[in-house]
């Protein structure tokens, strides 16, 4: 399972995320975090909270992995079909890792 948090400061367009993954028995099996530049809204900032955790667990060859979120627009725009979504067009690595 990953846990994930990220922080955004709008009048400096950065953001920092940081995660860690535990298993089924709630061991932590990675951690890490990122900051990153020129991040220009909130959908941004959830979307790259769950895409720096996936670019790590592929890294790391985790095979399975389990997101929790409480940002509907998120969880909405990444179960959609639709190929326009704004978080496809943010981040196309979301669907292609997951």
């Amino acid at each position: 399972m990953s846990s994930s948090d990220a922080v955004w400061l709008p009048q400096d367009n950065i953001t920092g995320c940081g995660w860690h993954y535990t298993d089924l028995s709630q061991h932590v099996r990675g951690q890490g975090s990122t900051v990153e530049a020129f991040v220009a809204s909130p959908l941004t900032v959830e979307a790259l909270s769950v895409c720096e955790p996936l670019l790590q667990a592929k890294s790391l060859h985790f095979s399975n992995i389990w997101f929790k979120t409480d940002n509907q627009v998120l969880l909405n725009a990444l179960l959609s079909k639709d190929n326009s979504s704004r978080v496809c067009r943010i981040h196309p690595d979301i669907e292609t890792l997951a």
